[in-house]
């Protein structure tokens, strides 16, 4: 029950915090969460303002807890939005950071499409998969769909998972060969594939152990789900299958399961797991890459063969 509970307005502004008076006209508010005492009473509310030239993520929220207030005994610690669509059910002890972009700061690609960015310590990554079908000079990417194709390709290609374009374009991106990666012009002028020792930046960042960062397969304990995107199975596209093990998408990044295409042209792996290529090779054929999979909060660190099809993160030069 509501009594008397105190407002805030945030308002973010080039990453400054400005607190505003409730009192006065604002056109597009958004109520993100409220913050309840022990004994059940509602203490403050918490809305963001955002004009429609703004968008905004949240960047690190700590202390967030589900409380279904007709079954109090749920919880759902350091996830945010455990019931994304569901109004009334959260809370937020503490807001950390929230971390606000404009419209001028959103990447544009060579065919008009737009990306979430987001700073991660000194680095600007892309937050969500690329999908262009163009290179930056305006050529068009060879669109494979077909398997035998896909296996027996020697250039450039891409597809769509189970070469569905309407399901996963704005959903989770394209999946590329690494002969398209090492054209260097898949994304966009003044952006690039990350290299593998980028990779190991924003892990370092993130709190991986030096020792473990050259090293192959699972490492990072926690990493991987500092990277995930917190929406699981049933909620919209895109979203992980359940369990969602130890997502917090604590710096933006918003990874999401497009799964990925193996040597033979099959297609695997969507809501389970997804793979993003790095631009390093690793011998004559391979590359270094990333793999996050919904039942671990690691991060797999692999080489593979450049026939594979994965997704495409890029990284501000």
């Amino acid at each position: 029950m509501l009594s008397n509970p105190t407002i805030f307005i945030l308002l973010f502004i080039s990453s400054q915090l400005f607190r505003l008076s409730p009192d006065e006209d604002y056109q597009v508010i958004e109520r993100i969460g409220y913050q309840m005492s022990f004994t059940g009473r509602i203490q403050s509310l918490f809305y963001v303002l955002h004009p429609p030239y703004m968008h905004h993520s949240l960047n690190l929220i700590q202390g967030l807890r589900r409380r279904d207030l007709k079954n109090k005994g749920n919880s759902c610690l350091n996830a945010l939005l455990c019931d994304p669509e569901v109004d009334n059910k959260l809370y937020l002890d503490r807001i950390v950071n929230l971390s606000y972009y404009s419209e001028d700061s959103l990447l544009i690609d060579i065919e008009g499409n737009s990306y979430r960015v987001i700073q991660i310590g000194d680095q600007v990554w892309m937050a969500e998969n690329l999908k262009t079908t163009k290179f930056s000079d305006g050529i068009d990417i060879p669109l494979i769909t077909d398997d035998n194709k896909w296996a027996n390709s020697m250039g450039p290609g891409y597809c769509w998972y189970n070469n569905d374009e309407n399901s996963n374009k704005d959903h989770y991106g394209a999946l590329y060969n690494l002969f398209t990666v090492n054209t260097d012009k898949l994304c966009p002028d003044g952006w690039r594939v990350p290299a593998d020792e980028e990779w190991q930046q924003l892990e370092l960042y993130l709190g991986m152990n030096k020792t473990d960062i050259i090293k192959k397969n699972w490492r990072g304990t926690l990493i991987g789900g500092k990277l995930k995107g917190r929406k699981t199975d049933p909620y919209a596209h895109p979203r992980w299958n359940r369990p969602n093990r130890s997502a917090i998408d604590e710096v933006g990044f918003s990874a999401y399961p497009g799964g990925y295409r193996n040597l033979d042209g099959d297609f695997l792996a969507k809501g389970f797991g997804g793979a993003w290529w790095s631009s390093t090779p690793a011998g004559n054929f391979k590359a270094w890459d990333r793999f996050l999979v919904h039942d671990k909060s690691s991060i797999y660190r692999n080489n593979d063969n450049r026939e594979f099809g994965f997704s495409v993160r890029c990284i501000k030069d």
